[in-house]
């Protein structure tokens, strides 16, 4: 019986790691890169991505062993490679008071005056 289950445990092992392999294919591969990480290691030379998602930084032949047939291969040419991140919200109050507002602190009655007109005239 225990030969068994060893013989089980072994076959499962095998099959854990090949459909590891093949879950670990890169869609894309971008290498010869100058990757920040923003972790520890702070700095690489090659990333892999499988859909939308990040699977390896590393070296160039580390993340090179993840490419599939159709794997589309970048040379990143030494250019950097960062982290991305996209806010494209903005707070609408605070910037249409920009457009509406004239900041005179500081300035003598003259400028004041020349600002006021020319601001008015903006207006109209």
């Amino acid at each position: 019986m225990t030969r068994i289950v060893s013989n089980a445990f072994l076959v499962a092992i095998i099959l854990a790691v090949f459909a590891a392999a093949a879950f670990a294919q890169a869609d894309v591969i971008i290498v010869n890169a100058n990757v920040r990480t923003l972790a520890k290691p702070a700095k690489a030379e090659a990333i892999a991505i499988r859909g939308s998602r990040i699977i390896a930084v590393g070296s160039n032949s580390a993340v090179r062993k993840l490419a599939a047939e159709n794997t589309e291969v970048i040379d990143a040419e030494g250019r950097l490679v960062i982290p991305g991140f996209n806010d494209s919200h903005v707070h609408f109050l605070p910037l249409g008071n920009t457009f509406s507002t004239l900041r005179l602190s500081g300035m003598r009655i003259g400028a004041v005056l020349k600002k006021i007109t020319s601001y008015t005239a903006f207006l109209s």
